[in-house]
């Protein structure tokens, strides 16, 4: 197959990842309060049990989605990388956060087909705050690979540049959140709307803009990597 048609499916697989993502997170419906007490968790868990399983199957599904999205933006950031190790870096890492993502979803699908014989303590503990420890703390590995796109872009320009403001508005989003480690309760706790949110949509906006603009302008990355 040429490269551009490789090209091109990555990007597809950019938008589909995009679309999986936001459907699954919309599927159990408005996010809980984070008020920190783990019976409202496992009854909300018990009460959405379906819709938890199968959002966890379906964000198991965008991660070979992610993987060949970051195939393809790596052979285009290599090209203006000179083969440097920050096109890998943004491969191994988006591979790494892919890897991470099917072990959260495995603990929340686990948990959630239990959910009603387990601890209200143990579902909050390993089905809920577990998952959104592993998520926020990638948010740092997120960042990494915002950077070594951004850094690409600005300095070669192999994709349009406001895909790099996107990339670096993605980078300080996520590793902001990181924080959310420090509350209990609140918004900006680990289950809270901005920790839970905000990294997810800046990421999805880059990922969207990254994956039109590389099918835009994908017969510029025809020539071998």
């Amino acid at each position: 197959m040429p490269d551009s048609r490789w090209i091109r499916l990555g990007g597809i697989a950019g938008i589909g990842w995009v679309l999986v993502v936001i459907i699954a997170g919309a599927l159990p419906g408005a996010p809980l309060e984070a008020n920190g007490e783990a019976t409202t968790y496992r009854n909300f868990i018990i009460e959405k049990h379906e819709l938890l399983v199968a959002q966890a199957w379906m964000y198991a599904l965008a991660a070979p989605l992610m993987l060949i999205f970051a195939v393809t933006v790596r052979r285009v950031l290599r090209k203006s990388d000179d083969g440097g190790y920050l096109s890998e870096l943004f491969l191994v890492g988006t591979a790494a956060i892919a890897g991470l993502l099917v072990v959260a979803m495995a603990m929340q699908l686990a948990v959630a087909q239990r959910a009603e014989g387990l601890a209200a303590e143990v579902v909050f503990t390993v089905g809920v705050h577990f998952v959104g420890v592993l998520i926020g703390l990638w948010g740092f590995i997120m960042g990494a690979t915002a950077f070594a796109y951004a850094f690409c872009v600005f300095a070669y320009g192999v994709l349009p540049r406001w895909t790099a403001y996107l990339a670096v508005l993605a980078l300080a989003v996520n590793v902001i959140s990181t924080a959310g480690v420090f509350f209990r309760t609140g918004p900006f706790c680990l289950e809270g709307g901005f920790s839970a949110w905000a990294p997810a949509a800046s990421t999805v906006l880059w990922y969207l803009g990254t994956s039109i603009a590389i099918l835009r302008t994908r017969d510029r990355a025809d020539s071998p990597a």
